[in-house]
């Protein structure tokens, strides 16, 4: 009788233990997930933050040349009309 008690304990407590475990493995999972889902959140500011400040340079950039070919052009005028005076 001894024998099947001290049995029967094991038994349940082998049970529970496996219940605990697999209880303990979800919430690790879904606390990797979170802590995932974070980081990766986080390395979508920072890659937006990136992406604003490539958008300012591109457009400074565009200003600058904008403005480079504006003089360039009003040097052709100039030079077209000197040719059409010279012609």
């Amino acid at each position: 009788m001894n024998d099947h008690a001290s049995l029967f304990l094991l038994v349940t407590v082998l049970v529970l233990a496996t219940i605990l475990a697999i209880f303990g493995m979800k919430y690790l999972a879904v606390a990797r997930a979170g802590r995932a889902a974070q980081d990766a959140q986080v390395e979508l500011r920072a890659l937006a933050d990136r992406a604003a400040a490539a958008q300012v340079e591109a457009a400074a950039a565009m200003r600058s040349l904008q403005s480079d070919v504006a003089a360039v052009r009003a040097r052709l005028d100039a030079i077209d009309g000197l040719l059409r005076e010279v012609a």
